[in-house]
């Protein structure tokens, strides 16, 4: 990973400089190695310095996930050590909740889900913190959940967005299924937006429109600011109908 570069950004806490591409190379030598206990202070370490936990999410949780698949990918790390790295972060992500700032509520809710077989939700349960962050009141599910109770709990709740995210190419029918059961319950033609996102439609661009979804984010932050958009599109056009 990189640890220095145009792209390094380095921030001002309440009385350090810190160089979240440095953190992340850090953290990434950490995880692998499984210590838990270093990967842990480290991070929160970097939060009570005053960076914002989304920074910290995106410029070493996400930048650290990323290489942990390419590492995969080229067989340098096993399945099992990147299981483990992948466990360490998501303990990590835990400890800086109680960190969060979050706005004030917007009266909004988001049900956040993998579906079918679907393992892999680290990326999900970043894109569910980031909308608890911005004020949505988010009901995150996490893996391998069944469709019929991630349909049954969109509509329980009233969500005003599904997220759905795979990061294998084999489950991408299980998401359009998931879609097209949402579309179909209770309202045909009604119910929440759905979100989809994951390493697959990354891929292939067009792929979210294949399966039926309103729109897909590459990333956490994307995902905020997508419906941010949608749903300020949404109130002014029902204020023009007005």
């Amino acid at each position: 990973m990189k640890k220095s570069g145009p792209d390094d950004r380095t921030f001002s806490g309440n009385s350090t400089t810190v160089s979240l591409a440095s953190v992340a190379g850090e953290y990434l030598e950490t995880i692998l190695a499984g210590d838990r206990r270093h990967a842990v202070d480290l991070v929160t370490e970097v939060a009570d310095s005053g960076i914002p936990i989304k920074q910290i999410y995106t410029d070493v949780f996400q930048q650290c996930q990323f290489e942990l698949g390419r590492l995969w990918e080229e067989n340098r790390i096993t399945v099992a050590k990147e299981h483990l790295a992948t466990a360490i972060t998501q303990l990590a992500m835990s400890q800086l909740y109680n960190r969060f700032d979050f706005a004030d509520r917007v009266g909004k809710k988001m049900v956040a889900a993998c579906v079918g077989g679907e393992l892999h939700e680290i990326g999900l349960r970043m894109v569910a913190d980031f909308f608890e962050l911005d004020g949505w009141n988010t009901h995150y599910l996490g893996a391998n959940t069944p469709i019929r109770e991630v349909v049954e709990m969109a509509f329980d709740i009233g969500a005003d967005i599904v997220a759905l995210s795979t990061s294998m190419t084999f489950n991408v029918e299980k998401v359009r299924d998931a879609v097209e059961a949402i579309r179909t319950y209770r309202q045909p033609g009604g119910g929440p937006k759905i979100l989809v996102g994951g390493r697959p439609f990354n891929v292939e661009p067009t792929l979210w429109q294949y399966v039926g979804a309103d729109y897909f984010a590459a990333s956490a932050t994307g995902a905020a600011e997508s419906v941010g958009k949608l749903s300020h599109h949404s109130a002014s056009v029902e204020g023009e109908r007005r």
